[in-house]
């Protein structure tokens, strides 16, 4: 009996192994089968010697993404291994008392911290004093990968016999040589692996790159400047509406999965005694020279001036500007401009950083970030498109193009309408057969200037919605709402939601409603007529506005088209905003600012209409154009102070911009 219960147990252990097994390896290999099937369209020649396309073109590739990644990556190994190998011999060989263990609990919390915070730290300690650069990233880069050396390479020491050790004080070597040609001789295998799997644990990093390589369309011509990375490209073009940066981005990510698995298996066929190629100690010394003086001559050699222009901030009109860089340094070669979209309020506290040039804001500024951008210049909002944010959703069976107004999505939005056969939506849609099923709201759950517009838009329309949540840029489901309300990141998660969600309805751009072929419904504007989110009538809606637009460089706080008069305007209509300073301490930028600045106003439109953007009214491009004649060089001996919290340190940061030397000295102090 006793036999028979210890092979019943035995035999339901191995079953649930197997199950445990096949339930991890079946997401596993059906993610990476997902992305060598779409990646694999991508892999081309022009691929890997191109660089990315605008939207709308065909073609192109990721060679300056994998030109970043091998430098950034390079970098953070140069930075990391030497302080880990020495730090892990200190801890294996040399450790006594309390210091060790205060190392140890250091490397610890390090290797646990979650990769933004490794990001956030060198944005707060190098790029807010010196701005975005490849070198940034490779700090944040080497903060991850530290702590893995360190513990590796200890571990690898301490599997050392101690006769070896024993063996050479006994002979009267010295110490620090018994431990360097010894006893790291016989563990160089291990710390070798453990420094190959650091190297693959920060090649897939993106959050840490986000804060500080900042990302390029150009090859990275210097370690000073930004630098783009294929997790960079990976997360910009995934959440596109682009099919062929959505191609591209495949592309990367199979490139990226196999430079990981390549290392991996790299390390095990390393340390399971397969074949091993050996170089001697002169091809060795040769292969090292030639890299150090290719790179130095890389480095030296004399390269063409190139002015950057450094922006961020709203995705909405990222497309349009990423076309806009391209015809723009095809025209002007020595200028180029780079462009991130981290959102609204990204931009926002970069402008505010001064670590961009200018921003992008879907939203113009509130009374408080005017305010603290006014202690550092006169900022500015410089309208650059329009768009307009339509309501997306995924009826089945719908016999006819659904009709919606601004008080029926607000009560929808705040759950006092659940139901698709509701009477109020019903009086409005009488020849439409309306389910009688649940609603599936759906919203973004990131903070963002899309939010804002259409928040704007309810509080216009609703009083209820205006005292209940108003106008902002970030908000939360009512309690009525219950199970029903779904959230998602950036538009094209919430393009996704509906998607796949029967009876579900949002609010997204209509850029990426477009692209993804949805239906979207007909809103009531002001007039009474019911339209549909489009060129013209969002363009309509800006018709007339720039009589009533304060002069760029005053607070814009309370301008708002939607909901704006006239037979075709779509009520859901907003400006993009590019935010800058009108005070300018670099003179070489500042002439290049007026450049694109003046370019995007006159030229750029024409590029517009192909992405789905309205051109600006000729009355906003003159206002335009008056915020771009206004902008002043004032001189590089200049002094400014700037002063803001650190909500995330609890520090107060009081930044000296000594724009004589293009330095910045940093004083902090607690509050």
């Amino acid at each position: 009996m006793t036999i028979a219960i210890r092979k019943l147990k035995n035999l339901l252990f191995t079953v649930f192994a197997i199950i445990s097994f096949i339930v991890i390896i079946i997401p596993l290999l059906h993610l990476v089968f997902t992305i060598i099937v779409n990646g694999i369209q991508a892999i081309n020649l022009d691929f890997f010697i191109s660089l990315p396309p605008p939207p709308g073109y065909p073609d192109g590739g990721v060679a300056n993404a994998i030109q970043g990644s091998i430098i950034l990556v390079g970098l953070a190994m140069l930075i990391s291994f030497p302080i880990g190998f020495f730090g892990g011999i200190y801890l294996a060989e040399y450790s006594r008392g309390n210091l060790s263990e205060l190392i140890r609990t250091l490397v610890n919390a390090l290797s646990g911290i979650p990769s933004i915070v490794a990001g956030i730290f060198a944005y707060t300690i190098i790029v807010i004093k010196y701005g975005f650069s490849a070198i940034a990233g490779a700090i944040a880069l080497s903060l991850l990968s530290i702590p893995y050396i360190v513990r590796t390479t200890e571990e690898a020491l301490k599997a050392v016999s101690r006769d070896i050790r024993e063996a050479g004080l006994a002979l009267g070597i010295p110490r620090w040589k018994v431990t360097l040609y010894l006893v790291v001789g016989a563990a160089k295998p291990r710390i070798i692996a453990g420094a190959l799997l650091a190297m693959a644990r920060i090649t897939g990093e993106a959050a840490p790159l986000l804060f500080t390589a900042f990302g390029s369309r150009y090859f990275t011509k210097s370690i000073f400047e930004p630098a783009d990375a294929l997790p960079l490209l990976i997360y910009r073009f995934a959440f596109s509406p682009y099919s062929e940066w959505h191609r591209l981005a495949w592309g990367a990510a199979l490139i990226l999965i196999l430079v990981v698995l390549s290392i991996n298996l790299g390390v095990k066929l390393y340390m399971g005694g397969g074949p091993k190629i050996k170089i001697s100690k002169k091809k060795l010394g040769a292969i090292t020279l030639v890299v150090l003086v290719s790179g130095a001559a890389w480095a030296i050699y004399p390269k063409p001036e190139v002015i950057k222009l450094n922006g961020a901030g709203a995705t909405f009109p990222y497309p349009l500007i990423s076309l806009w860089a391209k015809e723009f340094h095809e025209e002007y070669p020595n200028i180029t401009v780079e462009y991130q979209a981290i959102g609204s309020g990204g931009g926002i506290r970069a402008i505010l950083d001064q670590t961009v040039d200018f921003a992008g804001s879907d939203a113009p500024l509130n009374p408080n970030e005017y305010a603290n951008a006014s202690r550092i210049g006169t900022i500015m909002h410089i309208p650059e498109a329009l768009g307009g944010v339509v309501i997306a959703y995924n009826l089945p069976g719908l016999n006819g193009r659904l009709k919606l107004t601004g008080d029926i999505i607000a009560d929808i939005y705040l759950g006092n309408i659940s139901k698709w056969s509701d009477p109020r939506i019903k009086n409005i849609n009488p020849e439409l057969n309306l389910p009688d099923r649940d609603i599936i709201v759906v919203k973004r759950s990131d903070g963002s200037g899309t939010t804002y517009i259409f928040t704007d838009y309810l509080s216009n329309v609703s009083e209820t919605w205006r005292d209940y949540i108003g106008k902002t840029k970030i908000f939360s489901f009512p309690d009525k709402i219950g199970n029903r309300g779904l959230s998602a990141p950036g538009n094209p998660g919430v393009a996704q939601m509906i998607l796949q969600n029967p009876y579900s309805l949002g609010y997204i751009e209509l850029a990426y409603a477009h692209q993804q072929n949805m239906t979207t419904a007909l809103i009531r504007n002001k007039e009474g007529y019911f339209v549909e989110g489009n060129l013209t009538t969002i363009s309509a809606a800006a018709t007339g506005a720039a009589q009533a637009l304060p002069l760029p460089w005053e607070s814009w706080s309370n301008i708002t088209i939607v909901n704006a008069p006239g037979k075709l305007a779509y009520p859901i209509s907003s400006f993009t905003y590019i935010l800058v300073y009108r005070e300018q301490h670099d003179f070489k930028k500042y002439l290049a600012l007026k450049k694109w600045l003046t370019w995007i106003l006159t030229k750029g439109q024409e590029y517009a209409p192909e992405l789905l953007y309205p051109k600006l009214p000729p009355e906003i491009v003159e206002l335009g154009l008056q915020a771009v004649n206004s902008l002043v060089y004032i001189g590089a001996s200049q002094k400014q102070e700037t002063y803001y919290s650190n909500s995330l340190h609890g520090i107060k940061i009081a930044v000296y911009s000594s724009f004589r030397y293009d330095l910045r000295q940093i004083e902090m102090f607690f509050y």
